[in-house]
């Protein structure tokens, strides 16, 4: 049995009017639109939340928290291979205009379809598989734009941060739920979709496998219990120096 209090379990108890909206939204037919798989686009979410306000589903005088709010009731967001898929695509296209380059064509820009799963497998490959991606030995080799993944998780790397005591603290985006944001973290504005997390590496010219690194909280507190040491380090060839 669903519970009631995850998204499934509200998608079941919905009002008829949602549930078939929700349908509507979620299926052509019988073909599962990527919305419904938290695939789509942030364009694509927000006509599908302009139409819900359009037909009362959701009140019209809802301000930004309230329209989160009904977004993340449904279980409706961006998972994070599509993410970091959507989010790379802007920074290849960022490259090339700010390079004067001209893509040969309109798919130079694209990056392609995204599992987690799969980008873990081909870096962990040897030799790495992957013709979309190289691996990046350690922290103090990687810069924005990379990725940053495991067998069920990928996140971008936004920022980095070399800290005087010669250890680093990478800036993290990333698109998740609210189950997995430790209790220290769960800010209700945080609860789902895009965020930016912190994670200190204490020694960032090893692997990360060789380290403990931790999340970090408000106030520079670390959290513990994530188990950082699992993620690579990985590199889009597109993003490569003479790449472009």
């Amino acid at each position: 049995m669903i519970p009631y209090f995850t998204a499934e379990g509200a998608k079941l108890k919905a009002p008829g009017a949602v549930k078939q909206f929700l349908h509507e939204q979620f299926y052509d037919g019988d073909y599962e639109r990527l919305v419904a798989r938290g695939r789509a686009g942030v364009d694509d979410i927000q006509r599908l939340l302009q139409a819900a306000v359009d037909q009362g589903l959701v009140p019209a005088e809802s301000d930004g928290y309230d329209l989160r709010t009904w977004l993340r009731h449904y279980g409706i967001g961006i998972e994070c291979s599509a993410f970091v898929q959507h989010a790379l695509t802007q920074v290849v296209r960022s490259c090339y205009a700010r390079m004067g380059a001209h893509p040969r064509e309109y798919l130079d820009y694209e990056v392609g379809w995204l599992r987690s799963v799969t980008v873990y497998s081909r870096l962990t490959t040897d030799p790495p598989s992957s013709k979309r991606f190289e691996n990046v030995r350690a922290p103090v080799d990687a810069r924005p734009g990379d990725i940053l993944t495991n067998n069920h998780h990928i996140r971008l790397v936004a920022r980095i941060n070399a800290m005087n005591d010669s250890s680093a603290v990478f800036d993290l985006a990333e698109s998740t739920s609210a189950r997995d944001i430790p209790k220290e973290r769960g800010i209700e504005e945080n609860g789902i979709g895009p965020r930016m997390i912190q994670v200190h590496y204490p020694q960032p010219e090893r692997p990360i496998c060789e380290q403990s690194p931790v999340q970090m909280g408000p106030e520079e507190r670390l959290i513990p219990g994530n188990d950082e040491s699992s993620y690579i380090l990985g590199r889009l060839k597109k993003l490569k120096r003479d790449a472009l």
